[in-house]
């Protein structure tokens, strides 16, 4: 409830959460095969408060967001005198490889990032508010059923580049079933149905899905959506040419 608190918006997170985070790194063929990540599940369901509400929340949460900045303070002088440290360890030629920006470290650095795969599905983001106008109640929300983000070839087929691949990029970003709504008068219904009102268990993914997963496979009924952008899916595909490739002409 207090993710918003800091801005001191009259907007507050009644209920969220990630449902998974996977990360797949290929120890053993790190720089040979893709890292992945993957995210699913990321509900998120906030509404509208008072403006008085909202101050009263920023007051409350004042002094843990000063202790939490204070920890990260400490941590971030940890981590720049553990570098300091390790760096004053490294011999000359230890050092003068680990700058290079063609050296062992850069290179696999550069061909992870550049064939890094990232998945993120069955997300939906609601926002409900009975205050604004009062006596029209609405919501409003966005859905994703999925969204993916991969290296492919010159013919749009996953692959695996494993020179250059930073700086010559080719991928495909793929948004499927992603949807806006607008719900209000007969088709609005709050999912905070009481002041007492609370999310379900973490651990209770029935529940969550019940709550958040109308409309994230196929198409909402219409008597309980709104759409104002009914579910599309949309491929992208971008290339970035390397320094060496050359440019045709009109071509951006």
């Amino acid at each position: 409830k207090t993710a918003l608190s800091t801005l001191r918006a009259p907007v507050t997170v009644d209920a969220g959460c990630v449902g998974s985070l996977r990360l797949k790194v290929p120890w053993m063929n790190l720089g040979r095969e893709p890292v992945v990540v993957e995210i699913d599940r990321v509900f998120v369901l906030a509404s509208r408060v008072t403006m008085e509400e909202a101050a009263a929340t920023a007051d409350e949460t004042r002094d843990e967001e000063e202790d939490a900045a204070e920890k990260k303070k400490r941590i971030d002088e940890g981590e720049r005198d553990w570098l300091r440290t390790a760096m004053g360890k490294m011999t000359k030629t230890m050092r003068e490889e680990a700058e290079r920006s063609d050296s062992w470290f850069w290179k696999t650095l550069n061909t992870v990032l550049g064939n890094l795969q990232i998945t993120v599905q069955n997300v939906h983001v609601r926002y409900e508010d009975e205050i604004t106008t009062p006596g029209h109640t609405f919501s409003c929300g966005m859905t994703i059923g999925k969204l993916s983000a991969i290296t492919v070839d010159d013919f749009g087929e996953p692959t695996f580049v494993a020179g250059g691949s930073l700086e010559r990029i080719h991928k495909r970003v793929a948004l499927e079933n992603f949807s806006m709504y607008l719900d209000s008068g007969a088709v609005y219904q709050p999912w905070k149905t009481h002041a007492g009102w609370t999310p379900p268990k973490v651990e209770d993914t029935e529940a969550w899905w019940a709550l958040f997963g109308v409309g994230l496979v196929g198409e909402a009924p219409s008597d309980v959506r709104n759409y104002m952008l009914y579910p599309v899916t949309v491929e992208l595909f971008y290339h970035r040419k390397g320094r060496k490739e050359q440019t045709e002409a009109g071509e951006p």
